[in-house]
């Protein structure tokens, strides 16, 4: 819901936006996998940091995508620089 509602504030969308985002989406899309993994496996580290490292790279590319459209004007309504922050 909070990517949708990402996606409603924009303006306008650029190739390095739809790459970042297509990115996103993969580390997405592959989440399902270690989630199983630390459900079947939870004793195991290995799952357990293969999933936070998934969560992260989620969130992470999150910060991208909304450093891009900042940075590049693609806000509808552009922030200042404190709410930025």
């Amino acid at each position: 819901m909070a990517h949708h509602a990402f996606f409603a504030v924009l303006r306008w969308i650029d190739r390095r936006f739809i790459a970042l985002n297509l990115t996103y989406l993969a580390f997405v899309a592959f989440l399902p996998f270690p989630t199983e993994l630390a459900g079947k496996y939870e004793e195991n580290p290995i799952s357990v940091v293969l999933f936070a490292l998934t969560l992260a790279a989620i969130s992470g590319m999150e910060s991208v995508l909304f450093r891009h459209a900042h940075r590049t004007g693609m806000l509808a309504r552009p922030m200042t620089e404190s709410a930025y922050r």
